[in-house]
């Protein structure tokens, strides 16, 4: 299916009074033109990404978002279970599995050393570390 901006436009009377605002300068009284070129973007060059295309799924999924913030217990749960989650996606991950498969480079040992700097009142400690190669 072939993605048409100009329906969305004229079938979605939020999206039509946001672009509209965005055509017509009500973000910069001062250079009203300045974001003219996301107006034109989105529907003269037929919005490339789809973005208008996932607006109404995107909107759906930010009320979510707004009524999972407003009860803190559940906000809590789920960002905890987001960050523990989140560890196959880390960026060490990636770029030990583009050294591994993509370079073909070896890992290097490293030493890390961390010297106890300064202690708050709060307990919070300082910690100045120090990364060594490691000889071989």
């Amino acid at each position: 299916p072939q993605h048409d901006p100009w329906s969305i436009y004229n079938q979605n009377d939020a999206v039509r009074r946001a672009l509209d605002a965005i055509r017509d300068g009500e973000f910069n009284p001062l250079e009203p033109a300045l974001f003219r070129p996301v107006f034109d973007w989105l529907t003269r060059e037929r919005d490339p990404y789809m973005l208008l295309a996932d607006i109404e799924t995107y909107v759906a999924a930010q009320r979510r978002v707004d009524a999972l913030w407003r009860d803190p217990a559940a906000w809590t749960r789920a960002a905890i279970l987001n960050i523990a989650r989140a560890g196959f996606f880390s960026s060490d991950r990636a770029v030990r599995e583009y050294a591994e498969k993509i370079w073909r480079a070896p890992p290097i040992p490293i030493q890390m050393t961390a010297t106890p700097v300064s202690t708050a009142r709060d307990g919070a400690v300082t910690v100045r570390s120090a990364v060594r190669k490691s000889t071989r």
